[in-house]
């Protein structure tokens, strides 16, 4: 397989190296797919080769413990390289961690031992703890120890900040003649070009599909059949999943309006001070651009498939993560929930030809847009679950008039009030169940 970030990263790497000379903290921001982490194992391994530094990669997951982590793989390195220390002592007793105090001692012992400069290195950031991880570079950057890290946004103001680019189109014709083996027509490359966006995620994957698309067929690729096979996964394929999951971790990390600004038509979005400074971050990212004062995606794939879903006429609903811890702890509670789609502030279920709705704090727009589904899905029943308040007789009247059912819960509190409503929802199944059998 091509590497994704041999190609049009070499700029990149010298300003970071450069960077490490006069600062203590980097962070490379990018979109989702343009090969962060790549970047990051092609840096740690150009920092090892140069012999002056000592390149720590600590990969993340939700609710990682950045700090355990690197204690263990110091306590790992100095048990190699100080085997006799007086240090020894401590580091052979496991029955409990390296206090901040010890591990300073530790670090400063081991870069004298090499000669070498520790630089950690922490992918995908914006997975820990905000606390714990800002408490872990406290500790680095207090302690002398360069920091490098990964993320979709900025999360320190005194740091150096770049900014990760998709591919450039000369570097996605080399990645294409490497990986097929023979040069394709310039308007076959823009194709791919402009379809993908220079995105690694994407390229790999359409270079995948093309190549066993010609030792299929036998037959030099072209632009209509670069067309047909984008067309293809962004429908039902492999890019459409990646995608998705690329738009439910912006969802996670930047909040719920950013599917008012990237998935709405942009005309039907007024840009308010409050969206101010996420415009600016998914700005940044590459992600969307402003045109004649409206918001537009500029991202091609996600821009795609905005668009083939709009005109397949269907709702876009995005799973928003990490899931709430409450319903974590209640395994009955997270089976029932994984059934559900997070809109908003809402949650959404089709099931057994039931369309509900657990809305806090419904609307007019609401309904309508729930008769417009209940269309699209050919639901038989529509039901809305919100509090029992005081709503005037224009909100009853409409929801008689549009043929919904609604049903009201006592006022609680917010995760009260989902607690109920999903037992409610499921209730309404059940029934809805029963009455088909004995029809």
């Amino acid at each position: 397989m091509v590497s994704k970030v041999i190609y049009d990263r070499n700029t990149y790497l010298t300003r970071v190296i450069r960077g490490l000379s006069t600062g203590n903290l980097i962070e490379v921001i990018g979109m989702r797919g343009v090969g962060k982490t790549a970047f990051l194992k092609l840096l740690s391994t150009k920092l090892e080769i140069s012999q002056k530094y000592l390149p720590i990669f600590l990969e993340t997951l939700p609710s990682y413990d950045v700090f355990d982590t690197f204690r263990k793989r110091i306590r790992q390195i100095a048990l190699i390289c100080l085997p006799k220390s007086k240090l020894a002592g401590m580091l052979n007793d496991r029955s409990g961690e390296l206090r901040e105090e010890d591990l300073a001692i530790l670090v400063r012992e081991v870069e004298k031992s090499l000669g070498k400069k520790i630089v950690v290195i922490i992918d995908d950031v914006h997975e820990c703890k905000r606390k714990e991880v800002r408490n872990f570079i406290t500790f680095c950057i207090r302690n002398g120890l360069k920091v490098i890290t990964a993320s979709l946004k900025g999360f320190f103001a005194r740091s150096v900040k770049i900014v990760l680019k998709p591919l450039s189109k000369e570097a996605v014709r080399k990645m294409i003649l490497d990986f097929l083996g023979y040069n394709l027509e310039q308007e076959t490359i823009s194709k791919i070009y402009s379809l993908t966006g220079g995105i690694p995620s994407y390229l790999l994957i359409m270079l995948q599909k093309l190549g066993v698309w010609s030792l299929k067929h036998r037959t030099r690729i072209n632009s209509g059949i670069v067309e047909k096979i984008f067309s293809t996964e962004i429908s039902g394929g492999l890019i459409r999943n990646l995608v998705k999951d690329y738009l439910r971790s912006y969802v996670s990390i930047f909040g719920p309006k950013t599917i008012e600004l990237l998935v709405k038509e942009p005309t039907e979005i007024g840009i308010d001070k409050t969206s101010q400074p996420l415009l600016k971050k998914l700005k940044r990212l590459g992600l969307i651009d402003m045109e004649n004062k409206k918001i537009v995606v500029v991202e091609p794939v996600l821009r795609k498939y905005i668009e083939t879903i709009r005109a397949e006429e269907m709702n876009i609903g995005v799973h928003q993560l990490p899931v709430m811890r409450s319903i974590k702890r209640n395994r009955k509670f997270k089976k029932v929930f994984s059934h559900f789609t997070i809109v908003g502030e809402n949650l959404r279920l089709f099931s057994r030809d039931i369309l509900i709705e657990i809305a806090p704090s419904p609307s007019i727009e609401l309904l309508n847009q729930l008769v417009k589904i209940r269309r699209i899905l050919n639901a038989k029943d529509a039901v809305l679950i919100c509090p029992n308040r005081e709503y005037d007789n224009a909100f009853y009247e409409h929801i008689k008039k549009l043929g919904i059912r609604i049903l009201t819960l006592g006022e609680e509190t917010r995760q009260k009030f989902y607690d109920k409503g999903i037992e409610v929802a499921n209730r309404v199944i059940l029934e809805h169940s029963a009455m088909q059998q004995n029809l």
